[in-house]
């Protein structure tokens, strides 16, 4: 259905929850947020092939960025639990702050490349599951895919969101798997 009524990952409006989306989305999204964190940890660990500036302003830009993907987790979780959206993004800090977060996660790429390009290259891919990234797979990347452009959502959306965060997911575990042949050498 493209129905916007059925948009799990930021239900709004007239929502209606479908079973098994929601839920697992914003656990999906928590646990996002989570991977960011270590890769924070992997570009902490790797200061000597980083200078400190490069570290200390990745830090906060990351837990910026880990916020904006928590928070939208939250919205997919309680908006499953209450059966209609929750009342988060009512608040302008809300919005505010996944701005925020999509902004620090653009700057964090850019100095993730500067020292561990892999690293820059996992958190670029991360951008496309943003709230930003997701209207730019539905109102631009989807419908070139498609053909056609559905104000609502385009068929295609959750699929090129999905790539992104695979993408990213699986230069990270290159990352750690280099890493680790690395080490015992």
């Amino acid at each position: 259905m493209e129905s916007d009524q059925y948009d799990y990952y930021f239900p709004d409006g007239e929502f209606f929850p479908l079973e098994n989306t929601a839920f697992p989305l914003g656990i999906a999204l928590m646990i996002q947020a989570l991977g960011l964190l270590c890769l924070l940890a992997t570009l902490a660990a790797l200061r000597e092939r980083s200078t400190r500036a490069i570290v200390f302003s990745a830090l906060p830009l990351g837990v910026l960025a880990a916020i904006g993907f928590a928070l939208l987790g939250l919205h997919a979780l309680l908006s499953a639990l209450e059966g209609q959206p929750s009342t988060l993004p009512g608040s302008g800090l809300f919005n505010l702050t996944l701005l925020i977060g999509f902004l620090a996660l653009c700057a964090l790429s850019i100095l993730c490349c500067l020292s561990v390009p892999p690293l820059g290259l996992a958190a670029a891919f991360l951008l496309g599951s943003t709230l930003v990234g997701y209207f730019v797979s539905s109102y631009l990347l989807a419908p070139l895919l498609a053909g056609y452009v559905s104000h609502p959502t385009t068929p295609g959306t959750e699929t090129i969101v999905a790539l992104s965060t695979a993408a990213a997911a699986i230069t990270m575990l290159s990352v750690l798997i280099s890493l680790a042949s690395q080490r015992r050498k």
